[in-house]
């Protein structure tokens, strides 16, 4: 179902640098994320963002908690969360942004 809960571990646990293009994907669901993961380039993404929650894979009274924030919220109609503004991830961008570093380097 569309209002389901995206509970995935979206990224390795030594995965610091990248994010795995799946986080993109649900981040355009508009559905919560919960982040099982409190360090690394997908956690500080989500992290960052109102996207979702992160937490430690191994506190679980976090999850529970967490879990039992974005359930109250679904409850209440509020399960969507924020859009967010993916366009500075798009490709197009990122050249532009890589352009711009190698004029100021050279």
């Amino acid at each position: 179902s569309n209002d389901r809960l995206m509970i995935r571990k979206v990224a390795p646990e030594a995965q610091y640098y990248g994010i795995p293009a799946k986080t993109f994907e649900y981040l355009g669901t508009g559905k919560p994320i919960l982040c099982l993961g409190d360090t690394g380039a997908t956690a500080d993404l989500i992290g960052r963002s109102p996207t979702g929650i992160v937490v430690n894979p191994d506190d679980v009274p976090a999850i529970k908690q967490a879990l039992e924030r974005l359930f109250t919220a679904w409850r209440r109609g509020c399960g969507n969360m924020p859009a967010l503004d993916t366009s500075s991830f798009e490709r197009s961008q990122l050249t532009r942004d890589l352009i711009t570093v190698l004029a100021r380097v050279s």
